[in-house]
């Protein structure tokens, strides 16, 4: 017999003052979830919370965009026995504020280097979307930021997305592609994992969930 639990999800945390320029997305409070207690969504929850605590031991201080305006970064996550995948950005001003966060949902792509290029593409989009008119892109995958910066690959199996994404970047007045190591990049891992917990998209506007606030309290407070 399967159980259905009602698990509350998010106790989200305002990370800064109200939003002066409102976007088209609106700020979201709390989600009730119903699951199986032995479904992967525990097991994803269990994924989070063990990052909030490797966050804590080595973890690389945060440093503000070089552009001095905001820094988006993002990630992509497999789930494990499922075709789905998820895809995770964060955008935060110089002083290490969040502006916006996104986890999103989507089929599994072919490989792990389509999905860190699809993950690249919606974070660049993600910034439009919110507003901002300049920021540096960070993400963990080598090759693909490497492509980005350089405008390399353009004919491989991703090579699609490399041009996709930097004719999105060119709408921005101010952009720069760099790769960070993955201690670096917990924030938008922990969300591209939180997605597993969702339908689709769901996007933040200067509130966090509590797991996900942790993590930038220990981004900004790593020695």
């Amino acid at each position: 017999m399967v159980v259905e639990t009602n698990v509350v999800i998010d106790i989200n945390v305002d990370t800064s003052m109200p939003n002066k320029h409102p976007s088209k997305y609106s700020r979201i409070q709390s989600e009730e979830i119903n699951c199986d207690p032995g479904s992967q969504l525990l097991t994803q929850l269990q994924h989070i919370y063990t990052d909030c605590i490797s966050a804590s031991k080595g973890k690389k201080k945060w440093s503000p965009s070089p552009l001095d305006s905001f820094k988006t970064k993002f990630d992509g996550a497999v789930f494990e026995n499922s075709n789905e995948a998820g895809i995770g950005g964060v955008i935060r001003k110089s002083n290490g504020e969040i502006n916006a966060a996104l986890s999103e949902k989507i089929p599994l792509p072919p490989s792990v280097v389509i999905l860190e290029s699809l993950a690249a593409r919606r974070a660049v989009l993600f910034a439009l979307e919110v507003g901002i008119t300049q920021s540096s892109f960070e993400g963990d995958s080598e090759i693909i930021m490497t492509s980005l910066k350089l405008g390399d690959n353009l004919s491989s199996s991703f090579g699609n997305l490399i041009s996709d994404t930097l004719i999105l970047a060119s709408s921005l007045l101010n952009f720069s592609f760099s790769h960070t190591v993955r201690l670096g990049n917990v924030v938008a891992h922990a969300l591209a994992r939180r997605a597993f917990l969702y339908f689709s998209l769901t996007v933040w506007m200067e509130s966090v969930p509590l797991d996900i606030f942790l993590l930038i309290a220990a981004d900004l407070q790593a020695p």
